[in-house]
């Protein structure tokens, strides 16, 4: 099925063949969240090994095209587990553990390499956060 396909072509090539189609792969580490309160979904992910297509320079190669099998999965993968992560997180902050809620978007902001999604994420963490802050440094004082 899919895992071992997706094995063979992308987690077996040499490193010098993984820098020259400037692929970035992470590992979803997600250890800062107490095992009493992660998801099912976002535990599926724990220590997985991602791709990150956002990182692929050269938008005209076989990996990005989808021409290699697994490719658009590794993509969805990806899509998946952000988009699970960002509801998590902001299931937290709804439920006043707003700490976790920004490490979450820390550690999103930490993994994207697209622009826009960065610039978007970054957008939404400081309205999220910035009162509180603000509030922490009042209360510093």
């Amino acid at each position: 099925m899919f895992i071992g396909t997706f094995k063979k072509v992308f987690f077996e090539r040499s490193e010098s063949e993984s820098q020259q189609l400037n692929i970035e792969y992470f590992k979803a580490d997600l250890s800062f969240i107490p095992n009493e309160i992660i998801t099912k979904g976002l535990r599926s992910y724990h220590n997985k090994t991602l791709i990150n297509h956002c990182s692929c320079a050269n938008r005209k190669t076989p990996d990005y095209t989808g021409k290699i099998d697994g490719y658009r999965q590794a993509v969805t993968d990806y899509y998946e587990f952000c988009n699970e992560l960002r509801n998590f997180a902001l299931l937290q902050y709804e439920n006043n553990k707003v700490d976790l809620a920004r490490k979450c978007y820390l550690y999103l902001i930490e993994i994207s390499h697209d622009k826009a999604e960065t610039k978007h994420l970054i957008r939404s963490y400081e309205i999220l956060f910035s009162r509180h802050l603000l509030h922490s440094d009042v209360c510093k004082n």
